[in-house]
């Protein structure tokens, strides 16, 4: 599926990028000039205003794709840009129509870009909801495609350099690789009409989630993001625009190379960029993406001005040069659609990738070859390499503002803080990495190994605790161990698992029991929508998070409802209110409101309270995700963190606790990872091994235990359900202990979790509800 959707962009590139091979030829064709620079010119202001239209394209498709689905903008985009093709390759020369053939061309070269402005964020789009575990690796593998096709455009350039005379190339030469460019396009549409829609689009679709207005919807939420994805891809768009468009008729036209050596060169270069792009896609599973952009930025500024004096000055193998043009460049070009995508949301995704790709590409790509051109003519031929060098410029400030928006894709960026030793191992280690992958090595996996198995010294003991008085338990999230170190304590929905929670009921969701199990305590009736996380504090008082708000139909039907939910409540162990923060029935910011909070955790050093939020569904362009500090009397002091998925930033955080050191370790569920901050919220580090963690606590050893209730197919390949316990420090996983068996084929498992002063632990059992004890054998 993969492979069919870089397929397209393979087939539209080498239309596309035939122009630019073939622009001399075509120059003399169809624009015809006594100065064989004014037809080059030509030809190349041509090739700009097909870049000019893809902007208009990808702001016509992207709406449409993110509006309807990507299959049917992939399918048209595809078919009408090989129609195109094949009309350039069909329309007679200048000699025989005059002006009339200079405008077909033009006319067919702005269709070509239309379609292409659609047709790469389209299939970049596609993979990563196809694939979002592995969306560097298969990005990388969309422009690895992409480059491919420029490679066999050169390839086809080469043929009828060897078997053509140049008399001839310019008569129909060129007209055969645009038919041939044109029929293999409408076979890759042939070949697409197989592809179904991708699952994160019939899930928009399946919850009536899909954007109506992606294109404004788009301005309104993610302006920082698209300036971000603007400025990280003017370093591809330039490098590509010199590498791919200007440089064969640079080689040629400039600085006097015969066709064949120009063409040769450049195949070579091309095929081995394709090659590292795979390389680097697989480098990128295991190092930040944003981080290999900016060492390509680095390396292609620090080189232009010597490749281009000494290409320019024939005092270096053509040969080499090409090895490290394709060297630099694929660190841009493998990670760039990844770094991209991962700015927007799946509702947006594909409007907002088309926006930042076309912009940089039409303003810095699709005018490469003519500015280079122009300032060859004014600066000597040398002069390219300024404009590299400003590309990669913005290209790296670009890079450093990626990791503070990245946000939406399943699979994640690896951790961005990286000392100036690791990245400069990274670095040298690179070309290695290269190697290995074309190799199809394992050494580079895509990300932390699924830990499903370890040493599990616990007997289970289901259904533990007599229950709520008068009523089975609901759904239960909740779960503490009181100050005494043997007590327990719990939260639950009062009801079914799901909805309605505690509305319309006067049960008392939160109760305490002994020891033995035995209920001694219970509160907390008719306060609470959708009890969620429990704490208890140095003083034995109960934090209970209610983490929504009623939905309108449930006000229908409980209407007296209306002023309760999304609050956190502070009891005294008799159940007294003591403090409420945020406005019961109001979801918003704080001081005044809160945003579906799970959980509160107080500082035992000095009362502050933490507030995670939030509960909202996570595909929502309006996601809230921070954590909420207060001082111990609730007057609010700091917001930590915000919605994405670089350091220190999250989606759902959905428990916290305190190690040893007082740092906060918070389980950021969406993102699967546990991360360990400051107070402050500066970010220390996080730990992956622990798989989708929906509650933790830690003991006085510094030993984690995390509870997984969600893992599956769906949510996170490979790994399965359960209780995983290791160390803080290192996050080497010790003990696993596997979900209940049910009917389903993932079982379940706890969200709320505790451990007693014995080392028993306790599980709030959302699912299959009630607490399940696990005791130490």
């Amino acid at each position: 599926m993969v492979l069919l959707a870089s397929l397209g962009g393979t087939l539209e590139y080498f239309d596309f990028m035939l122009f630019g091979i073939f622009a001399r030829q075509i120059g003399e064709a169809v624009f015809p000039s006594g100065d064989p620079l004014v037809s080059l010119m030509l030809a190349f202001t041509t090739f700009a205003v097909g870049y000019l239209a893809r902007p208009i394209g990808g702001l016509v498709l992207g709406s449409l794709g993110d509006r309807f689905g990507r299959r049917g903008v992939f399918l048209a985009s595809i078919f009408i840009a090989s129609t195109a093709t094949l009309g350039i390759g069909l329309v007679p020369s200048y000699a025989a129509w005059g002006i009339a053939a200079s405008i077909i061309v033009v006319a067919l070269r702005i269709i070509q870009g239309f379609c292409l402005g659609g047709e790469l964020p389209g299939a970049v789009t596609y993979v990563v909801e196809s694939a979002p575990r592995l969306a560097p690796l298969v990005c990388s593998v969309v422009y690895a495609c992409v480059t491919m096709g420029v490679a066999v455009a050169t390839g086809i350039a080469l043929v009828v350099g060897q078997v053509l005379t140049p008399a001839e190339a310019v008569r129909y030469g060129w007209r055969i690789a645009f038919i041939a460019g044109g029929v293999m396009g409408l076979a890759g549409y042939w070949l697409r009409r197989s592809f179904e829609e991708s699952a994160e689009f019939e899930e928009l679709k399946r919850i009536k989630a899909v954007s109506t207005q992606p294109f404004r919807e788009l301005l309104g939420t993610h302006p920082r993001q698209i300036a971000a994805a603007l400025a990280a891809q003017c370093l591809t768009a330039g490098f590509n625009g010199l590498f791919f468009a200007h440089l064969p008729a640079y080689l040629t036209g400039v600085l006097g190379y015969d066709q064949q050596t120009a063409v040769v060169a450049q195949t070579y270069g091309v095929v081995l960029h394709a090659a590292l792009i795979l390389a680097v896609g697989w480098l990128a599973l295991h190092v930040a993406p944003h981080l290999l952009l900016r060492a390509g930025a680095v390396m292609l500024a620090a080189g232009a001005y010597p490749a281009y004096a000494a290409l320019s000055g024939r005092s270096v193998d053509l040969m080499l040069l090409m090895t490290a043009a394709a060297a630099a460049g694929a660190f841009a070009n493998a990670t760039f659609a990844f770094v991209t995508a991962n700015l927007f949301a799946t509702r947006v995704r594909f409007s907002g990738i088309a926006i930042a790709q076309n912009t940089t590409q039409s303003i810095f790509g699709g005018t490469t070859p003519l500015v280079a051109t122009a300032l060859i003519a004014s600066l000597g031929t040398a002069a390219p390499a300024a404009y590299l060098v400003v590309c990669a410029t913005v290209g790296f400030l670009g890079s450093l503002a990626v990791p503070r928006f990245s946000s939406q894709i399943g699979r994640v960026e690896r951790s961005t803080d990286m000392s100036a030793s690791r990245l400069a191992k990274v670095w040298i280690a690179a070309p290695v990495a290269a190697w290995v992958a074309l190799q199809g090595s394992a050494v580079f996996t895509q990300e932390t190994p699924p830990v499903n198995s370890g040493a599990n010294p616990y007997r289970v003991i289901r259904n533990w605790g007599e229950g709520p008085l008068g009523r089975p338990f609901g759904g239960t999230n909740g779960v503490a161990v009181d100050r005494d170190g043997r007590s327990v304590w719990s939260a639950d929905r009062c009801s079914g698992p799901i909805t309605p929670g505690c509305l319309g009921t006067k049960a008392d969701p939160i109760n305490k029991f002994d020891e033995s199990g035995k209920r001694i305590a219970s509160f907390g009736g008719g306060m609470f929508v959708w009890p969620h996380g429990l704490h208890v504090d140095r003083d034995g008082n109960v934090w209970v998070a209610d983490s929504r708000t009623p939905s309108a139909e449930e006000l229908k039907k409980f209407p007296g409802e209306k002023n309760k939910g999304s609050v956190v409540v502070k009891f005294s162990p008799e159940g007294k209110v003591l403090m409420t923060l945020g406005t019961p029935g109001v979801a918003g910011n704080p001081p005044q409101a809160l945003t579906d909070p799970t959980y509160a955790l107080t500082d035992p050093s000095n009362g502050d309270v933490y507030v995670a939020e939030s509960h909202t569904d996570v595909e929502s362009p309006n996601l809230v995700a921070r954590i909420s500090v207060f001082d111990r009397n609730g007057k609010f002091l700091r917001t930590i963190g915000r919605t994405g998925t670089g350091p220190g930033e999250f989606r759902t955080p959905h428990m916290l606790a305190w190690d040893s050191q007082g740092r906060l370790v918070v389980a950021d569920r969406h993102n699967h990872r546990i991360q360990i901050l400051t107070k402050d919220g500066k970010y220390l580090g996080e730990h992956r091994e622990f798989s989708r963690v929906s509650g933790l606590t830690i003991d006085r050893n510094d030993l984690i235990y995390a509870a997984d209730s969600e893992s599956d197919g769906k949510r996170h390949p490979g790994w399965r359900r359960g209780i995983r316990a290791g160390s803080v420090k290192d996050g080497k996983v010790t003990i696993v202990i596997p979900p209940h068996q049910t009917e389903g084929p993932d079982g379940a498992a706890g969200e709320g979790i505790a451990i007693d002063a014995a080392g028993n632990i306790f599980a709030a059992e959302a699912t299959v509800r009630g607490l399940t004890k696990f005791v130490r054998n």
